[in-house]
């Protein structure tokens, strides 16, 4: 049985080795395997047993993350009102953070244009000023 090696360039430190099936029109790993991954140059070396269309992906994080999205947002399809009753003081924290949060933007944002408008008055009426507008003739 002879090996085949190939390279396949991507940016993620663990992945899969497979190719297209076109039997079952599906990627498969069957005969192929990972035998190195170079995170400097990006580059996995497979070792497969055949020759056809061959990809190396990660795909274990990305199965992972999808069944946690899958997971949560099944579970928050299962909350009931006495589930948010019995979290109400958590609710009720969280949006009293984020309302306080959005009334410091704004006494922020108001704070920060009295200060512009106090720092453009002064300019306005400091005797340098005043001088270049004679200099220029405007007074």
């Amino acid at each position: 049985e002879s090996q085949l090696y190939f390279t396949c360039p991507h940016r993620v430190p663990q992945g899969t080795c497979e190719f297209w099936d076109a039997g079952t029109s599906a990627w498969d790993s069957g005969n192929c395997t990972l035998w190195h991954t170079d995170l400097a140059s990006g580059v996995s070396v497979c070792n497969c047993t055949h020759l056809t269309s061959f990809v190396s992906q990660q795909t274990d994080g990305v199965e992972d993350q999808t069944l946690t999205v899958q997971q949560t947002l099944t579970g928050a399809n299962d909350l009931s009102v006495s589930d948010v009753r019995r979290n109400l003081g958590i609710f009720i924290t969280l949006l009293t953070v984020c309302v306080l949060v959005f009334l410091l933007w704004i006494l922020d944002s108001w704070s920060r244009r009295r200060r512009t408008a106090r720092k453009m008055l002064e300019a306005l009426c400091s005797p340098e000023f005043e001088s270049k507008l004679w200099e220029a003739g405007h007074l």
